[in-house]
């Protein structure tokens, strides 16, 4: 009697199994299901037909690529001496370096009208040890944003840009440090030696 039972359990949870698959294979593709599907291989080519000359070939990979490194904590006796920025360009880049900092806002942005340095153009395996501001901030500390941009040494061009949060602090305020409170001030925009 519970053989029976068991196995009749058994039969009806099959049963169940089948109706549901049953059902399951009635139920309409999506529409854009159908698309794809439809689309079929029409653009495709065999794997011996691709062409033997790559135009890539002779790309060279570390062009998208850009390794950036500074000291993340900065620190500056006052706002016109220089501090340990550390910039490097490491070797295995293909860009000279430029680096512009900017003040970050409120929100944890960098507020892109509050540029407070701009270095030189660093050369590739060149570091950039100390350096003084372009901004004379009172004693304080600061969230800020480093930009990397690279430059083609080739052409000169602009190839791209990255970023890093850093904290600049500022041990004394040197007379004539910019009021925060005011106005923001202009940066004159140094020139970048080529």
């Amino acid at each position: 009697n519970k053989k029976v039972r068991r196995w009749l359990k058994i039969a009806i949870l099959i049963l169940i199994i089948l109706l549901l698959l049953a059902r399951c294979s009635q139920l309409p593709l999506p529409e854009n299901v159908k698309d794809v599907i439809n689309m079929g291989f029409e653009n495709t080519i065999g794997k011996d037909e691709v062409e033997e000359n790559d135009p890539l070939e002779d790309y060279d990979s570390r062009k998208s690529l850009l390794t950036i490194s500074m000291n993340k904590v900065p620190v500056f006796g006052n706002g016109i001496s220089e501090g340990n920025l550390n910039i490097i360009n490491d070797e295995r880049n293909v860009y000279y370096q430029f680096v512009e900092i900017y003040l970050d806002g409120e929100n944890g942005q960098p507020d892109m009208n509050k540029l407070i340095y701009k270095s030189n153009l660093i050369d590739i395996g060149q570091v950039l040890q100390n350096d003084t501001l372009d901004v004379n901030l009172p004693a304080g500390t600061y969230k800020a944003t480093a930009y990397f941009s690279a430059v083609d040494p080739e052409t000169m061009e602009y190839a791209g840009k990255a970023g890093a949060k850093i904290e600049i602090t500022i041990m004394q305020t040197a007379n004539g440090a910019v009021d925060l409170n005011s106005e923001w001030w202009v940066v004159e925009d140094p020139q970048v030696n080529e």
